[in-house]
């Protein structure tokens, strides 16, 4: 008890079509030579809770109220007299291999091409339900990829490192250096410099990172304590008297570093 009549109307409250379904066929617009009102208010439900039986001997029923444009006997653009519905239907085997033998060698033209990406543009996919990922999951299991085990040929690569030429990695446009890391210490390297063996493109771990932080202000404390002589001639040299850096400042550490 599922099934349902239903009526597209026109602007003056006339029905144009007629039909039977289920689920959300009322609203559907695949496989229709009727198009759908824009308007969803011009589309009623007629009749619900029906078995599929009951909802084609409606539909026919209703059909033959209003009469059919073509057969000039009424006001509905029915191409048929309802009844004929293919609910459930399989396709047998020799209908399947015909169907496939008339769409093989079929190319799209660029016109319909491009209706087909317009229609689709800005569209948003409906999210999968949790059971649907669970079936597909399933489904995937023990599947091994199309690739799994094959190496590319030499004549392949070949195509492939010419097709890539001059071509800059998307995430490295308008940039000019990104980091590397082994793991600890991590650098701020040039586009096109040899990456150091035994790293690798990326950042350190934001924890790894702040403990180098650390390290490294430690290190420049110990490294001031050791040569407060070196600082006090820096300080004399660059004039800085009151301004001077305080002593456990990291940027004053690092030019005493890089300046003796």
């Amino acid at each position: 008890m599922e099934y349902y009549t239903y009526a597209y109307l026109r602007e003056d409250g006339t029905p144009y079509y007629i039909g039977k379904g289920k689920g959300n066929r009322i609203f559907s617009t695949n496989n229709r030579i009727i198009s759908t009102p824009k308007n969803k208010n011009m589309i009623i439900f007629l009749k619900k809770n029906l078995t599929e039986e009951e909802a084609f001997k409606h539909e026919t029923y209703m059909i033959s109220i209003f009469g059919r444009k073509d057969l000039e006997t009424g006001i509905l653009r029915n191409m048929t007299n309802g009844g004929d519905g293919i609910s459930g239907y399989n396709h047998t085997e020799k209908s399947k291999i015909l169907m496939s033998n008339s769409h093989k060698g079929k190319k799209l033209t660029e016109e319909h091409k491009k209706k087909v990406g317009d229609s689709l543009r800005g569209k948003k996919k409906k999210p999968l339900s949790d059971e649907t990922k669970k079936k597909l999951s399933l489904s995937l299991k023990g599947r091994n990829g199309w690739n799994k085990g094959k190496p590319f040929s030499d004549e392949v690569k070949r195509k492939m490192s010419e097709s890539n030429k001059g071509r800059q990695t998307p995430w490295l446009v308008g940039v000019s250096k990104y980091w590397i890391t082994n793991g600890e210490i991590e650098k701020f390297i040039p586009i096109g410099e040899d990456i150091p063996i035994g790293y690798t493109r990326g950042r350190t771990k934001k924890s790894r990172r702040k403990k180098n932080r650390e390290e490294q202000k430690e290190y420049m404390r110990e490294y001031y304590q050791k040569n407060k002589e070196k600082y006090k001639e820096y300080s004399r040299r660059k004039k800085l008297k009151d301004v001077a850096y305080p002593p456990t400042s990291l940027k004053f550490c690092l030019e005493v570093c890089y300046n003796t």
